[in-house]
């Protein structure tokens, strides 16, 4: 599968807003900020309900460790809101074949108040890998770790079906070397669904399981 985020995570981080990211927000500190674990999906399976780190840190694989973020641009049409991190290196690795990565948010409480961030199973072609005893590293896309944005922040937009009153729309963002992705256009959930719409860094970010409940629910 491509790399996904989350929607508890994204629905908690749109709620809280711009300025308050003592639970779910992107940036870090000392105490707070996100982590990345190695992964064995013969443990874990990933699912869009998930929420916290407790239901995967089982399938953990060597020590999870911390990202450094390097990016994080938001409020303009050419960006978005990007995140962005320094390479990682886990060391001494044994243990589990690990198929895929989790990223969650460390906070000073019990893993079940980490919020997971995102998944990944195809991060950069070297997945999967079966620890020898050295070290792993991870080196992330040059165009972000992950992104959060608004139709200013996409080009090459073409609609290619509809879920629901909605149209599904291939696209890129706007930074060099993004890839191909599917979603919807924040513009235009919002006028068919505004309560899974929030304004996050000036820009319009689309809580997508708020979506998919309006749609079915209708």
């Amino acid at each position: 599968m491509a790399p996904s985020l989350y929607p508890l995570w994204k629905k908690a981080l749109m709620d809280q807003g711009p300025t308050t990211n003592n639970d779910s927000g992107i940036t870090d500190s000392a105490t707070l900020g996100p982590f990345c674990a190695l992964i064995d999906t013969g443990v874990y399976t990933f699912a869009f309900t998930h929420q916290f780190y407790s239901s995967a840190s089982s399938a953990a694989v060597g020590t999870a460790q911390r990202i450094t973020p390097t990016t994080v641009t938001a409020g303009t049409s050419d960006s978005g809101c990007v995140f962005s991190g320094g390479n990682l290196t886990y060391t001494a690795v044994s243990g589990s074949s690990v198929e895929a990565l989790i990223i969650y948010r460390l906070n000073t409480g019990a893993n079940t108040t980490w919020r997971l961030m995102s998944y990944y199973d195809t991060i950069g072609g070297g997945l999967p890998v079966t620890p020898n005893g050295g070290n792993i590293t991870v080196t992330w896309n040059v165009s972000g770790i992950f992104s959060l944005s608004d139709a200013a922040a996409k080009h090459e937009i073409r609609q290619i079906g509809l879920v629901g009153p909605l149209g599904l729309y291939q696209y890129r963002y706007r930074r060099p070397g993004a890839p191909l992705e599917v979603g919807f256009i924040a513009q235009e959930v919002l006028k068919h669904f505004p309560n899974a719409v929030r304004r996050f860094q000036g820009l319009l970010h689309v809580n997508y399981a708020a979506v998919l409940r309006g749609i079915y629910a209708a």
